[in-house]
């Protein structure tokens, strides 16, 4: 016989792995110093420990700047782990570094003031850094400029670098060109200033000043005079110079007519002009005279003569222009006689609108040769008139020079339209209320008579008996009953709706019905 006994032992593995290595802390770092990953090893007490390791990089706010988070994991046989993260902070706060930086110098022209230079800049995590260069306003002559250089790294660290470039100018600026010469003239040729140029000792444009100076226009003849022009410059460093011309005027020039009346016209002896308007200029006085004469010659029998106009212009230096007009008069002219047709309804005729060549303001007047009673001065009003053919007679002058002009007028209706041209311009009434009140008291028909027509009229009612009845009808029935059949008190027909025929006789038209409702309660 046997006893056994049996023990079971569990072995667990519950210790997880241990590193050997001293484990690296959390650090800030500038970018340039950024250290290698640690290489760590483990133990495990029961075997051996594998250990992985892990990097991830987190973006910052530039390139340049960003963080590091290092994991390293120890895995044992039985899978327990210890793990250990290290957390980089990694900076740029380091600027870039300018290379061959321009001392400030002194030069004598503003062209010799320079620019970029070539200046580079170098950065400790940026390969290439940008350089900005800026220059301050440049003066036009003397003066200090601002060269500036400005460089930047991609996290936005900066280097500023300037230059102060010193201008200084002592030489007297220069004219170029001809100089214009002493001169004596008339004042109609006077020349016109000259436009000098000048330039600094750098050769730049200077603005030039210019004046002028008048003198002895108050001794005697104005136009005799001296004028001094001076043109003078300075450049930006105050170096003035200047030149003078003298001129020395005389005025032997005759004034200038501008305008004048024309110099030879034929004319009626009712139509010679006012004596016309002489302009004239003069090429420096203001101050011209002119004087007026007139001369009648060449007189003949027949009536006709000249008229010899003439005008002396002069200055005040004594210079004279003439000029004359010659006007041939002719003798009296009867104008003649003109026609006109008008409607009787068109609006007042402006007689003076029916003749030409004759203004409506010479001293003449209208007479009304066939008494119409239509004239008011010019003014013809057919309307006032009627039908038929007037004459009026337009008479001016004076003396033996007196000419008329006869208008005949022929006053007609053709724009007149009549109410019987066509049945569709009858108006005929629809409605007789016969109650006194000045609206629709008779049965009404447009009036005829004018076309030489009359209208017979028959009123039946609902049972076509005849009611009334007229040969020519003189829109004077309201309702009454003249033909028998029912009535209303009187003679008045009962309201209701009766039936009428309009003949207008002598028209050639058919006879116009319809109906009319009357209205009598």
């Amino acid at each position: 016989m046997t006893t056994v006994h049996t023990q079971t032992i569990k072995v667990e593995d519950t210790t997880a792995p241990a590193f050997v290595e001293t484990l690296p802390v959390n650090i800030t770092v500038q970018c340039d110093a950024v250290p290698t990953a640690e290489v760590l090893t483990a133990t495990d007490n029961c075997g051996v420990a594998t250990v992985t390791f892990e990097e991830v990089k987190t973006a910052g706010s530039c390139p340049s700047s960003y963080s590091l988070e290092r994991t390293w994991t120890a895995t044992d046989a039985c899978g327990l782990t210890t793990v250990h993260t290290q957390t980089i902070k990694v900076e740029d706060t380091t600027a870039p570094e300018l290379s061959a930086m321009p001392i400030d110098i002194i030069v004598s022209c503003v062209s010799e003031v320079p620019g970029n230079q070539n200046v580079t800049a170098s950065d400790i995590c940026d390969s290439n850094p940008v350089v900005v260069f800026t220059q301050s306003e440049l003066p036009n002559c003397s003066g200090e400029v601002i060269n500036t250089w400005t460089a930047t790294d991609a996290c936005g660290n900066t280097i500023i670098h300037n230059q102060k470039v010193t201008i200084v100018s002592n030489v007297d600026p220069v004219f170029t060109g001809d100089l214009p010469e002493d001169l004596t003239v008339d004042f109609n040729e006077i020349p016109v200033a000259a436009e000098l140029k000048a330039t600094d000792a750098c050769g730049n444009d200077l603005a030039v000043d210019y004046s002028e100076v008048v003198s002895g226009q108050g001794e005697g003849c104005s136009g005799n005079y001296t004028i001094i022009r001076t043109w003078s410059t300075k450049d930006c460093s105050n170096n003035l110079i200047s030149y003078k011309q003298t001129i020395s005027v005389v005025d032997n020039t005759a004034p200038v007519i501008v305008s004048a009346p024309v110099s030879a016209i034929t004319v009626s002896c009712s139509e010679i002009p006012e004596a016309g308007e002489v302009v004239a200029t003069d090429n420096f006085s203001t101050n011209v005279q002119i004087t007026f004469e007139q001369t009648v010659t060449d007189v003949r029998t027949n009536g006709s003569y000249q008229i010899i106009r003439l005008w002396t212009i002069a200055d005040e230096c004594g210079n004279t222009k003439m000029y004359t007009q010659t006007i041939s008069v002719e003798p009296l002219k009867i104008r003649g006689e003109n026609e006109a047709n008008v409607c009787i309804e068109d609006g007042s005729i402006n007689l003076y609108s029916l003749i030409s060549g004759v203004p409506n303001n010479d001293n003449g007047s209208w007479s009304d040769d066939d008494n119409s009673g239509a004239l008011s001065d010019s003014e013809f009003n057919p309307t006032l008139a009627g039908i038929g053919v007037y004459h009026f007679t337009y008479t001016s002058g004076y003396d033996t020079c007196i000419s008329s002009y006869t208008v005949a007028i022929n006053v007609n209706d053709d724009c007149v339209v009549l109410a019987c041209e066509s049945p569709e311009t009858i108006k005929i009434s629809k409605v007789v209320t016969a109650n006194n009140d000045g609206i629709n008291d008779y049965f009404e028909v447009s009036d005829v008579t004018g076309c030489g027509f009359v209208s017979a009229v028959q009123i039946f009612n609902r049972w076509g008996k005849l009611v009334f009845e007229s040969d020519n009808y003189k829109n004077n029935w309201s309702g009454h009953n003249e033909g028998g059949g029912p009535t209303i008190g009187s003679a008045d027909l009962p309201t209701g709706t009766y039936y009428y025929i309009v003949n207008v006789v002598g028209s050639g038209f058919k006879p116009i019905t319809g109906y009319i409702y009357l209205g009598t309660n």
